[in-house]
């Protein structure tokens, strides 16, 4: 009897620390810094808007830190900050703007996060994305795929989300992301 004690205890404390590092050396993949194109458009592919993206990753205190610019076709900028963290058996992360908060719940699939937004009676849109790192012949592509639901023309509907980005090498520089107010 005291071997399967030790044995099961060994599975209870040893494999979610296992799991942790797991995805925490996951994690630590998408440090970097990426730049390329975000596009939104309906389910019937009608473009809704294209924006140029900046995204810098990296490592604090346990968390991975995001910092993230759009520049819109009228070349208006947005920023937001994240954090994302493991919480014993999801991951959350937590984005902020100048305007609004928002909270997503999230796990880890073959070197993929998937992202489901929070919901409550506040939520004005509902998310669902995956945010994958693909290799390619230049290094890695960060892809960025996903809906929304959200009010659009005053009409509730579903949008498509894409977006491809590159990391950027050594001696590229950001154009509008060291513009970021602190």
């Amino acid at each position: 009897m005291p071997k399967i004690a030790c044995v099961l205890l060994c599975i209870v404390l040893v494999f979610p620390l296992h799991a942790w590092n797991s995805e925490t050396s996951q994690l630590r993949r998408f440090v970097g810094q990426w730049k390329g194109n975000y596009r939104v458009e309906t389910l019937t592919g009608r473009e809704i808007g294209s924006f140029r993206i900046e995204r810098s990753y990296y490592w604090q205190n346990g968390h991975l830190m995001g910092a993230t610019a759009l520049e819109l076709p009228d070349g208006t900028r947005q920023f937001e900050f994240s954090e994302i963290w493991h919480d014993v058996t999801v991951l959350r992360s937590i984005v902020e703007s100048e305007t609004k908060r928002m909270e997503y719940f999230g796990w880890m699939q073959h070197g993929s996060i998937w992202w489901q937004s929070h919901f409550d009676a506040e939520t004005t849109f509902h998310q669902l994305h995956i945010e994958q790192l693909r290799p390619t012949h230049r290094g890695f592509q960060l892809a960025l795929h996903g809906y929304r639901w959200t009010a659009f023309s005053n009409q509730p509907g579903f949008l498509r989300i894409h977006g491809e980005l590159h990391r950027i090498e050594s001696g590229e520089a950001f154009e509008f992301l060291q513009m970021m107010p602190e």
